[in-house]
């Protein structure tokens, strides 16, 4: 187990280099949530004796389950988490389509909850629960089933492929439902009459039992009141940024449109401005000068393709620049309100550089604010973005 936890923080510390070395640095916060995770986990791991009491079997469940993984994922958010196995070994698992198939339905957030349960409940019948107290290799199956269920459930609530934890409600839902069969099952503990496992912790182990039920009841209380507030919060702050958004789009549309009377001289369209510094970035990009290219990106500029992403100042325009594989044309420039929709043409020189992509740009005062890729016309995102290798 010793060996496992520090695997795991050596995979971690490793990609945290390689994302400095390339110009990005990951948040102190999102690092803290990683090792409070890997605390928690050498507490469960190394703390309690799952073999002395029910209480403690059970706090080592809570502990690297219930109480580490989310953590854990939590501080894994992207791009740490594309970069936390090494490439030799990501390649491989990559190209397993089913194995990747698998993995998107499995964490689906009801398909999570059922496995959660079956997992859960499975486990704390008396011949398996028994069962891994007397097997080292059967209590380690055991661990692995706890922490994949949490998991699954978890994976759909932080989302940390994505750069950003969004606060839909649907996610309470989510928590509650997986928290709820916990706390059923805390209260059978406590309710019972006589010992579940007395064959291994003795016929006086009903009080220990009802304390262990106790302490499941409650970490499930806590995470279902921390989800509602949590998730609440999290809906008005994502509410107010759009509405923020809002008031900014329709106030430039308000300078563009009275820029448009009140004198003689009309001033330039501005699709040639903006044309201008689309024609800029592409020239400076394909010619390697990724420094120049970022120097036209205003400091907190949004980038989109499959997710948006706000840059946090130059370093991040300069490691999103250097992670365009492909070298393209400028082939069409439309104007649409307050922003430029550029259509490129790639030059087919990487694998999956053969097709055209469109990006909408929102320039102001000569610097980009907005870069969003469309999706392509069959529906799939071309995808300019690819994670470097490590």
């Amino acid at each position: 187990m010793v060996l496992y936890l520090a695997l795991l923080a050596a995979l971690y510390v490793r990609a945290i280099v390689v994302l400095r070395r390339r110009g990005w640095e990951v948040p102190r916060s999102q690092q803290a949530f990683w090792w409070v995770g890997m605390a928690l986990s050498t507490a469960g791991l190394l703390g309690p004796d799952a073999h002395g009491t029910l209480l403690g079997h059970m706090t080592e469940h809570l502990l690297i389950a219930d109480l580490a993984v989310p953590f854990l994922l939590a501080g894994m958010r992207t791009p740490v988490l594309q970069h936390l196995i090494p490439p030799v070994a990501l390649r491989p698992l990559a190209r397993q389509t089913r194995l990747r198939s698998a993995f998107r339905f499995l964490r689906r957030p009801l398909t999570g909850i059922v496995v959660w349960i079956f997992v859960l409940y499975g486990w704390h019948f008396a011949f398996a629960f028994e069962g891994a107290l007397r097997s080292p290799w059967i209590h380690a199956l055991q661990h692995l089933s706890f922490v994949g269920g949490s998991i699954l459930v978890w994976w759909s609530v932080i989302e940390p492929q994505k750069g950003r934890l969004h606060g839909e409600l649907w996610k309470i839902g989510q928590l509650m439902g997986a928290r709820l069969s916990g706390m059923f099952l805390g209260m059978a503990f406590i309710l019972a009459g006589s010992p579940a496992y007395a064959s291994f912790y003795g016929e006086e182990s009903l009080r220990n039992q009802q304390y262990a039920g106790g302490l499941m009841l409650g970490v499930d209380l806590l995470i279902m009141l921390f989800a509602l507030g949590f998730f609440f919060w999290r809906s008005a702050v994502d509410h107010d940024r759009k509405h923020a958004a809002g008031l900014v789009t329709l106030m430039a549309l308000v300078v563009a449109f009275a820029g448009c009377g009140g004198s003689d001289e009309q001033p330039k369209p501005k699709v040639n401005a903006d044309e201008k510094v689309i024609r800029d970035w592409i020239t400076k990009l394909n010619e390697g000068d990724v420094e120049g290219a970022a120097d036209l990106f205003a400091d907190d500029a949004i980038v989109e393709q499959a997710e948006e992403v706000r840059l946090k100042g130059h370093k991040d325009a300069v490691e999103f620049n250097r992670s365009l594989p492909c070298k393209a044309k400028l082939t069409d420039v439309d104007p649409e309100g307050t922003t430029s929709l550029a259509s490129f043409a790639l030059d087919g020189g990487s694998p999956g550089c053969d097709s055209g992509v469109q990006v909408r740009f929102l320039i102001l005062d000569g610097k980009i604010e907005q870069w969003r890729q469309l999706p392509t016309p069959q529906g799939e995102v071309a995808r300019l973005l690819s994670v470097p290798n490590s």
